[in-house]
């Protein structure tokens, strides 16, 4: 969610078809500011179409930068016999659309998919994801020049996963991480609170049984405005 607006870019259209489009969806709000539940708005294409373009992918991570009003992406498969992407892009709103290329593609050896992304106090953070038939664990955060440098985390964390989800709080300094596919291609229901503040994870509790998550995959997650 970008301000105003949601977009999104890229993703799979079918076996063996990959986008590099990006849509946007405004609010349409009235005169006095408030929105119509019953008409959220219209989809519109982005004229993108000058300058350079990123790739068609799918399983790439993005975060939303709204000092700059733009939309980072990073990362990203093409193919399951193509090494990953390792490129990272920023796609300004501010005026009229244009991409801009952060970092350029290297050889594959650090590229990543199906990770975790969000916009933690001022810049992207990227959670695991996979590496081939690696799966990962680490915690990195976007540099200005769009590479990737790890954070040292306190105590225990998160076991390496793929396809999970991970939101912000409102202070955008808190993320929690939900679920995914751990290295044993299992589905987890595992849960996890980093504060950036002091750099340590925080396992959250299960619950009662009959109240415990199902273990899952893909799935969507977001953070509630008011919560902490």
């Amino acid at each position: 969610w970008a301000d105003d607006r949601l977009i999104v870019f890229g993703g799979r259209c079918g076996e063996g078809c990959l986008l590099s489009d990006a849509w946007e969806l405004r609010d349409s709000a009235s005169s006095d500011g408030s929105v119509s539940p019953t008409f959220p708005g219209s989809w519109k294409l982005l004229d993108v179409s000058s300058g350079e373009q990123p790739e068609p992918r799918a399983g790439h991570a993005a975060a939303w930068d709204a000092t700059s009003a733009r939309m980072l992406i990073h990362g990203g498969e093409q193919s399951s016999a193509a090494a990953p992407l390792d490129d990272t892009w920023a796609l300004t709103l501010a005026g009229d659309p244009i991409w801009t290329l952060l970092k350029a593609a290297g050889d594959g050896g650090t590229g990543r998919f199906d990770a975790a992304a969000c916009w933690l106090s001022g810049a992207m953070a990227i959670l695991g994801g996979a590496r081939g038939a690696e799966t990962l664990a680490d915690l990195s955060v976007m540099q200005s020049d769009g590479e990737l440098a790890s954070l040292l985390a306190v105590g225990t964390g998160p076991q390496a996963t793929r396809q999970h989800r991970a939101a912000v709080s409102s202070s955008g300094d808190r993320l929690v991480l939900v679920g995914g596919v751990d290295a044993e291609n299992a589905d987890t229901a595992s849960a996890w609170s980093y504060e950036a503040s002091s750099g340590e994870w925080t396992a959250l509790p299960a619950g009662p049984a009959s109240e415990t998550l199902t273990p899952r995959r893909g799935h969507s997650l977001t953070w509630m405005a008011g919560s902490n």
